[in-house]
């Protein structure tokens, strides 16, 4: 009776002439990516009070929602005090994706690994498995100690994978979207053994603080906007799926980077427009590769039939066959 109760329409003001449950929240979440910026995790005040509007709505009027509770605990910016509203969604719908990855995180954030790990279990199915063959490339340099990951998208795949033992257990992973998180951001510091910066709202800083302690330790994965790295900019060579601070050999990297995922990528089948996104990641790597190698007077047949085959894969053929075509040029 209570979720018959529920699917009846809501008026909110601003969202339509009637709206339900599941309808705010897709709306909130939908406005959530649209105010996310790549320069910073801080959303915009006058965003954030349209996300606490849509809350107060659904609190207003289906306030023993699964839809509710999950927003409510999301709105929250990883704010673990409000994991009552978190757990209540998961009570609610047990079956859903988006909370078990949401609890996942939870229990990241509060450094419960046997909890990770039975999440770990229960979500790793969730991720296709061309997306957790990427992160395991991503993760595959044995000399990776340190690796920063932009957000949820990234972070959790990977995650997922060291929880279940398929990554290994000594590269620290720092999500820049739980650094938010004030208990995590100050665990984070004192692993890395760089001076106390405030996060939120000036990321650069902090990270240009956090490369200059860690120096060719620090890996970046290229998923995370340039503009968060702009002040090391020049101290960051691209090495793969990430780049490395501070990298004493790029041409050893790129060539061991492209060696290893060679047969991954000749055989590689792609099902949707996701996963060609994600594995148009390997271009830039490959393409500076092939630049580095014509420069220095070497044409490497190979390397450029296997950057135009992987094109193909991910529909970028006739743009990468332009970049090619002007590197050959090179004399």
């Amino acid at each position: 009776m209570i979720s018959l109760v529920l699917l009846v329409g809501l008026r909110a003001n601003g969202q339509g002439p009637s709206l339900s449950p599941y309808d705010l929240k897709a709306s909130y979440l939908e406005k959530r990516a649209s105010y996310e910026s790549s320069a910073t995790k801080k959303i915009a005040d006058k965003n954030q009070e349209e996300l606490d509007r849509i809350v107060s709505v659904l609190e207003e009027n289906a306030p023993n929602s699964y839809e509710y509770h999950l927003v409510k605990y999301i709105n929250g910016n990883y704010d673990v005090s409000l994991k009552e509203h978190l757990f209540k969604a998961y009570e609610l719908k047990p079956d859903e994706r988006e909370v078990k990855r949401e609890i996942f995180g939870y229990y990241v954030l509060i450094g419960d690994a046997a909890k990770q790990k039975e999440f770990a279990k229960l979500i790793e199915s969730t991720y296709s498995k061309n997306t957790l063959n990427y992160f395991k490339l991503l993760a595959a340099n044995p000399k990776m100690k340190i690796l920063f990951l932009s957000g949820e998208a990234d972070a959790y795949p990977l995650m997922v994978l060291q929880r279940l033992g398929k990554v290994r257990s000594t590269i620290h992973l720092i999500n820049l979207d739980f650094l938010v998180n004030e208990k995590y951001r100050i665990s984070t510091q004192k692993k890395i053994g760089m001076s106390n910066v405030r996060f939120h709202g000036q990321e650069n800083m902090f990270i240009n603080t956090a490369l200059s302690k860690l120096m060719s330790e620090a890996y970046i994965s290229t998923t995370i906007s340039q503009r968060y790295i702009r002040e090391s900019a020049d101290n960051c060579y691209l090495t793969g799926l990430h780049y490395q601070y501070h990298c004493p050999d790029q041409v050893a990297e790129l060539t061991d980077f492209w060696k290893n995922g060679q047969l991954n990528l000749n055989a590689l089948v792609l099902n949707s427009s996701t996963e060609k996104r994600l594995y148009s990641n390997f271009l830039p790597p490959l393409l500076t590769l092939y630049k580095i190698k014509i420069e220095s007077g070497e044409k490497d047949i190979v390397l450029r039939n296997d950057i135009a085959t992987l094109a193909k894969k991910v529909s970028m053929e006739e743009k990468v066959e332009g970049i090619l075509k002007a590197y050959d040029q090179i004399e």
